[in-house]
């Protein structure tokens, strides 16, 4: 049981404790969003019961609380999810609900034996520290202390106080300038893949009319490249822009290019500055 306690923790950013021993079935739901499907959760902490959404990580170690559960045997985490049952998640094989002096004494013990008991700044790991483990990892991909506020229940304010001081060390690509390289190669791909040949004052008007008309094609394709590549965290907002063209004289976004923007920004990817700018503002 601690082994999923620990993976759920660290694929969930909740709080050790209140938060998560707290948690029951009921609590867990599936949310469906386009043609994807994400588990969720409601958890109870010190600033109130909040939503928060499990990494796909999660769900393995969430199916073998469920087996290890003897009231809930043959039974699957889909039908415990649907049933809504009013149990705790955290329990032990004997049925009896996970106790958290035990838990962090095993974890302790776990430490000592994998001499694992202090991290490389000299403090002291506990299981509170999947917590930080969690936060860390989002914000090494960029996720913004606005959007993971929400998620774990904290203020960006105490996200910027706590983790400021570790931020170079969390984006070394960034800080160091390869990812911006990175970023410029990608960008200098797709525009050579996607770059349209120029008609030539040869061409009949009627013969170029056609040929104009028929180069938008690879302009969208260059510009949904850039932004599946934004979408997937390989391009920094500046460098979609950039692969846009949006400060480019004549610049004119289709209607799916705005639709793209206004999802990104609705997804909390995209800024309103960005945003702005993409529609042409």
């Amino acid at each position: 049981m601690l082994r999923n306690y620990v993976l759920i923790l660290a694929n969930t950013g909740m709080r050790h404790g209140t938060e998560a021993l707290d948690l029951k079935w009921k609590n867990l739901l599936w949310i469906k969003e386009r043609d994807e499907t994400y588990l969720g959760l409601f958890v109870d902490g010190k600033t109130g019961q909040r939503p928060l959404v499990a990494r796909d990580s999660a769900i393995r170690p969430f199916e073998r609380q469920v087996g290890l559960n003897p009231a809930l045997a043959g039974m699957t985490l889909n039908e415990v999810i649907e049933a809504k049952l009013d149990e705790y998640v955290f329990v032990t094989r004997l049925g009896q609900r996970a106790a958290r002096a035990n838990l962090s004494r095993n974890f302790e013990k776990l430490l000592e034996k994998l001499g694992l008991v202090y991290g490389a700044d000299g403090k002291k790991r506990t299981l509170y520290s999947w917590r930080h483990f969690y936060a860390t990892l989002d914000l090494q991909r960029g996720v913004s202390t606005h959007v993971l506020s929400w998620q774990m229940g904290n203020s960006t304010g105490v996200l910027d106080r706590f983790y400021s001081k570790l931020s170079p060390f969390m984006n070394p690509g960034l800080h160091s300038g390869r990812d911006l390289r990175e970023e410029k190669l990608e960008l200098k791909k797709t525009v050579a893949v996607s770059e349209p040949p120029q008609p030539t004052a040869s061409m009949p008007l009627e013969v170029q009319d056609t040929f104009n008309t028929s180069q938008k094609a690879p302009a969208l394709l260059a510009a949904t490249k850039a932004f599946d590549l934004f979408d997937a965290g390989k391009l920094s907002e500046s460098a979609l822009l950039i692969a846009l063209g949006v400060s480019r004289a004549g610049y004119d976004p289709s209607e799916e290019l705005r639709l793209r923007a206004l999802t990104a920004f609705e997804a909390e990817r995209l800024s309103e500055d960005g945003l702005t700018r993409v529609l042409g503002g």
